[in-house]
């Protein structure tokens, strides 16, 4: 019987929070009016929508974070402001500045922190559960329903107004009682139900539904079973699905214990509830937590300092990430370390930066689109859309449930016009679109062949369950590998595996219906073996190849070559370079991490999510205009040192000391050097950060007074001449991605305004080409695509971004160079000495290049962070974490040892405290070894060398399928199936008669293996060899510096009463033998008196 008070349903459409708007309407108060000639706006460090302001007094960093200044009027009465609830909204117009707080973490809402009647009215909005009297009495709530699974609520919990948490019947919270099994499992669904909705709630947050994620599998593996492993996955899922039932409140410990079947499974659970609050899967985001009280003594340790250096998406994610994570394990800290993000712009963002439209359009925003008519317009120059809301996309919990902002989803439909403005015919567009992506897929039979884990985010761990729902199917950790399959909106490929190798060039130029040469003869197999020959193989060269080959098997006219470049823009686009300059073998190194869903943008600017995380629920500590110079830290001290080991010094001579800092700047402001560390980066993390590049996408807005293109369409392609003979690839390289898209923004901007994007050398070209060219080079197009609308009026506004010339940045996004490889991700996200973290975009090896990418990062590195203050989870080792389920009394003892004073076992407890000590020393150690030196080189997986091995394994079900069928055909069994050896031969026999063509791409591939295989294993044991020698000599000088500090007076202590207690029982048994001796000596001499006697008797003639 379930007494829980389950989650209310909270909100998830796009109306309930509106404070970033109202927010953003009144900053927009203060803006100047539009002039009536032209504006063009370059991309500055300029924000005239600033949040926050630096004090006037320079020296005070603190109090200017802290004094509630804004860039305007209308929030100068911020500084007043009470704590921010996670559901944030303005009331209208006329008070943009009152807010609402919402109750804390209590699924019945006990608790109120508002009081006016607006916020009365605005509560039932936002949760429709609950309606809330005009009674002047602002903590007692009417429930209308109070269950997360309409389970009903008791008398005892409609009373407790006190309680504070959602599913406990009105007792005290500080009671043990309270982790009770069963409590948090709702009656009212089925059991297979309630485990369907756990699936899909692992899904949506990105882990295994059936199997551990790694770092689960390394906590557990020493505790549990693999029938525990099921029991544990269970519960990590039921808890998943109570946060995303709601993600408005906080789960508490209290409640994710709950979903527990057995009391024994408690503990298990406690440990499941602090992984997923640690690893940031529950509990992130704008979410006003219930503060723990912190003692009211007076603290005798220094408190800590966290400094996060940028204020982007990775940045305040981070931030607002550890904000959480101190409150909800306040119990840790004397005092709650102090979080301080340093900015060097003048406006937080980052690269996400909606900038603010100034012009007046004579057009009203409801005949141009359904926007709000109280958020100002506003238009992306950086990050713009979200790759899909489903499975996974933390931006889902952010945008859709806590903020509520209002987003359109964009429509996939995209018309290409040709050079002159003809739109170009639907046929040939496809048929070009299927040609590229069978380029693409020739080119990906030489990229490197993955591992599972090294292709997915969460992999399947050692312990699986053994019967996978068809639910898991749908996951991101099983995405069927197809042929290429391009999505116009992010430019990005789709699980292109080569698939189309294995058929023939001149099949495909047959199939696509391609007109072929005349006097072309059967083409040798696409072989790009002399490209493979060279250090590091290049994409773009390999699909060039590929295409010169098609050229000189089919008629491509200039027309189908216009169109597969406007193709090659799109996927330079999506890498923000040439695809000349991406690595072949690693360039989709994050294939098969995609988020589902359509994909949508926001209305009212990406910034709004920005200033959530830097507001909600309560403002963080930015400090604005802290440009960083150098970053000072100690690279060896021990673990619990009291002085601060890293100094953040800043352009404006102000240094910052701290005990931890997070580096979130992008890949080009580490490229550029602009921040010295000193100690200097270790070889590993300076070869990544060279390795990587990073790449540049432009973009030009134009607003219009009126709109004169169909709204109904949000991307319009545009195909471009090359710089000299149109039948040569290579003269299309610097012009194909010039203005090749253009975006339809009136749906997120609510004003005429199109986005033309600027992809590949042409993003670099429009650095150094002036406005007014761009401008009217832009115009004219438009003016060719839109006859019917010529004259094309003028823009009256207009903004060009050039990202390279951002110190701040230096480029737009990250990619895999020729020279890269996806680990470097990985080396780039990793900590030094446990002091100096890294987040961003370009240290989320499964999501780079994107917002949602940087904000996982900004999750991760607050885990590490805490474990850095806090250590890790404690696991048991006084007694097991999984109790037996049927427990046997211990055996009375006899009270010999009491008699000795040995009461306790000081062997036991000294060889305990002995092996944690070591491990502990030993975890350090690796730790240390790993800051300094990275992980040890793995060796790596050999593809495989044999063409037929190849054919075999990719052939296998193909062959299988046809051979039975055959032999059913013939004898009419149908339950005939083959032996895996009658398998074998068919291929075998297959093999043999395969025309050399057909077996041809097969030895392409077993080349191209051979040649990987080589490679990497050079690098592997050359690195490996680096690796062991410089671990060896670091650990010896680290051993013998833990050797002199000694064994801890404790431990002295508890082994010197061991020693004591093992001289008493050797004492005992002594004495025990001792006695034994006696009493034996006495039956001897007993005996010996008794045969004396007889003997004496015989001699006498008598008998005893």
């Amino acid at each position: 019987m379930s007494d829980s008070k389950a989650r209310q349903q909270g909100p998830s459409g796009n109306n309930v929070f509106e404070n970033i708007q109202s927010l953003a309407a009144a900053a927009m108060q203060q803006q100047p009016s539009a002039s009536s000639q032209p504006q063009v706006t370059s991309h500055s460090d300029h924000d005239v929508w600033t949040i926050l302001q630096q004090s006037n007094s320079s020296n005070d960093a603190a109090a200017a974070a802290n004094s509630g200044a804004f860039s305007s009027t209308p929030f100068q009465t911020w500084n007043q402001y009470p704590q921010l609830g996670r559901t944030l909204q303005a009331q209208q117009s006329a008070a943009y500045s009152q807010f609402l707080q919402y109750p804390t973490s209590t699924n019945d809402l006990n608790q109120r922190l508002v009081s006016d009647d607006f916020s009365a009215s605005l509560y039932s909005t936002a949760h429709p559960g609950v309606v809330r009297p005009h009674t002047g009495n602002a903590s007692t709530p009417v429930h209308k329903e109070n269950s997360r699974d309409s389970s009903p609520m008791t008398s005892a919990a409609a009373t407790d107004v006190n309680a504070g948490v959602r599913y406990i019947n009105g007792d005290n919270v500080a009671s043990k009682s309270l982790f009770r099994a069963r409590a948090s499992i709702p009656m009212n669904i089925s059991i297979e139900e309630y485990e369907r909705q756990g699936i899909e709630a692992a899904i949506a947050s990105r882990l295994p539904s059936h199997s551990l994620h790694p770092s689960e599998e390394q906590l557990l593996k020493d505790y549990t079973t693999n029938a525990d492993i099921v029991v544990y996955i269970g519960l990590r899922n039921s808890m998943l699905r109570l946060w995303l039932k709601n993600p408005m409140i906080a789960v508490t410990k209290y409640e994710a214990v709950g979903v527990a079947r057995e009391d024994r499974y408690l503990e298990l659970a406690g440990k499941c509830y602090e992984w997923l609050v640690r690893n940031g899967y529950i509990n992130f985001g704008c979410l006003n937590l219930q503060i723990n009280p912190l003692s009211t003594t007076e603290s005798t340790t220094r408190r800590k300092t966290v400094v996060i250096v940028g204020a982007g998406m990775a940045g305040l994610g981070c931030a607002r990430q550890l904000d959480g994570l101190f409150q909800q394990f306040a119990e840790k800290f004397e005092q709650p370390p102090q979080i301080i993000v340093l900015e060097g712009r003048g406006r937080v963002g980052g690269r996400i930066y909606s900038y603010p439209l100034q012009s007046k359009t004579s057009s009203a925003l409801s005949e141009v689109a359904a926007y709000p008519s109280d958020l100002p317009s506003a238009v992306d120059l950086g990050a713009y859309v979200v790759t899909g809301f489903d499975h996974g996309n933390p931006m889902s919990v952010l945008v859709r449930r806590q903020l509520a902002l209002h987003y359109h989803t964009l429509r996939h439909h995209t018309d290409i016009y040709d050079i002159d403005g003809t739109p170009v015919d639907k046929t040939t567009d496809i048929r070009a679109e299927n040609l590229f992506n069978d380029i693409v897929d020739r080119a990906s039979v030489f990229k490197q062949r993955r591992s599972m884990a090294q292709n997915n985010e969460f992999i399947k761990g050692g312990i699986t369950v053994e019967t996978l729902e068809t639910s898991e199917a749908m996951g991101t950790n099983m995405i069927p590998m197809l042929s290429a399959n391009v999505d116009k909106v992010t430019g990005k490929p789709t699980a292109a595996d080569g698939a189309s190798a294995s058929v023939s060039m001149e099949d495909t130029v047959s199939r696509l219906g391609f007109e072929c040469n005349l006097n072309a003869q059967s083409a040798p197999p696409f072989d790009p073996s002399d490209i493979l020959q060279t250090q590091f193989p290049s994409l773009g060269d390999t699909m060039d190849k590929c295409l010169s080959q098609y050229q000189q098997l089919a008629h491509l006219s200039p027309l189908d070559l216009r169109l597969l470049n406007w193709h090659y823009a799109n996927l330079e686009y999506a890498n923000a370079t040439n695809l000349s300059n991406l690595s072949l073998k690693h360039w989709d190194q994050d294939d098969g991490n995609e988020f589902r869903g359509a994909h949508s943008t926001i209305i009212g600017g990406y910034h709004q999510v920005i200033k959530g995380l830097a507001l909600a629920p309560r403002k963080l500590d930015i400090r604005l205009n802290h440009t960083i110079t150098k970053i000072s830290y100690k690279e060896s001290t021990p673990p619990d040192s009291s002085p601060p080991s890293v100094q953040i010094i800043c352009e404006n001579g102000e240094t910052v000391a701290a005990d931890a800092v997070v580096i979130t700047v992008p890949l080009g402001v580490l490229k550029s050097k602009s921040i010295d560390f000193d100690p200097r980066l270790p070889n590993w993390k300076a070869d990544a950060i060279q390795s990587l590049g990073f790449g540049l996408l432009n973009k030009l807005v134009l607003v219009f007074d009126e709109v004169f293109w169909d709204t109904n369409t949000d991307l319009v392609g545009l195909l471009r001449m090359p710089l000299g003979n149109e039948t040569e690839q290579q003269n299309y390289s610097s012009n194909r991605g010039q203005f090749y898209m253009f975006w339809n923004c009136v749906a997120t901007t609510g004003k005429p305004v199109l986005i033309a994007l600027m992809a590949g050398d042409a993003a670099r070209n429009s650095e150094v080409t002036s406005d007014d060219d761009l401008i009217t080079e832009a115009v004219t197009a438009l003016s060719r695509m839109y006859p019917e609308k010529r004259p094309i009026p003028q823009p009256i506004e207009s903004i060009i971004t050039r990202w390279s010339r951002d110190k701040f940045s230096r480029g737009s996004y990250s990619f895999v160079a020729k020279h890269a490889t996806g680990e470097d991700y990985d080396f780039l996200a990793k900590p030094i000495s446990n002091k100096v973290f890294f987040a961003g975009e370009a240290t989320c090896r499964t999501h780079p290049a994107t917002v949602h990418g940087a904000y996982i990062s900004g999750l991760r590195a607050a885990s590490e962070v805490l474990e850095k203050l806090i250590g890790q989870i404690q696991m048991p080792i006084d007694h097991p974490l999984i109790p037996e389920k049927t427990q046997v009394e211990p055996p009375q003892i006899a009270g010999i040892k009491r008699k000795h004073g040995l009461d306790t076992n000081y062997r036991a407890q000294a060889h305990a405290m002995k092996k944690a000590r070591l491990e502990k020393r030993d975890e350090w150690l690796n730790q240390q070894i790993v800051t300094r030196f990275g992980p040890k080189p793995v060796a790596p997986v050999k593809g495989a060398t044999n063409p037929f091995l190849i054919f075999q394994k990719e052939c296998w079900v193909e062959v299988k399928e046809k051979a039975e069928t055959e032999r059913i055909q013939v004898t009419g069994d149908k339950d005939f199936k083959l032996s895996r050896d009658e398998v074998r031969a068919k291929l075998g026999q297959t093999w043999r008669g395969m025309p050399e063509e057909n077996k041809h791409p097969f030895k392409i591939r077993a080349i191209a293996n051979k040649a990987t295989n080589t490679d990497q294993m050079t690098t592997y044991k050359t690195s490996l060899a680096r690796w062991e020698a410089d671990v060896d000599n670091y650990r010896k000088t680290l051993n013998d510096a833990m050797e002199e500090q000694g064994v801890p007076p404790e431990e002295q202590e508890i082994a010197r009463l061991a020693e004591l207690e093992e001289r008493l029982e050797a004492q005992i048994r002594e004495e025990q033998r001792r006695q034994r001796a006696m009493t034996m000596r006495g039956i001897d001499e007993d005996s010996n008196s008794d045969s004396s006697e007889y003997q004496e008797d015989q001699e006498d003639g008598t008998y005893k």
